[in-house]
């Protein structure tokens, strides 16, 4: 099955005409744009995915020495965003 397409693949190399097309510089600048764009989103995606990954395994390694529960401290219990005040409020 993979045979007939590397022969294939190989005559359409092998059998190509110059095309003598042009392309402007605006063509370039927006396959640049693409690119970053992609690499930005790749990189945004994986450090949220990554950040996540670490703060369970941080929560994971945190044990309550009360609790039978591993991985569950009872002072953070995953909330982060909540305002804890401080001694004096």
């Amino acid at each position: 099955m993979i045979r007939p397409l590397i022969m294939a693949a190989g005559v359409i190399l092998l059998l190509h005409r110059p095309a003598y097309a042009y392309l402007d510089p605006g063509t370039a600048s927006i396959i640049l744009q693409a690119v970053v764009g992609m690499v930005a989103a790749a990189g945004l995606f994986f450090r949220a995915h990554l950040a996540r990954l670490i703060s369970l395994f941080r929560r994971l390694g945190k044990t309550d020495p009360g609790s039978n529960a591993p991985g569950i401290n009872a002072e953070d219990n995953g909330d982060r965003l909540r305002h804890k005040p401080a001694d004096g409020d």
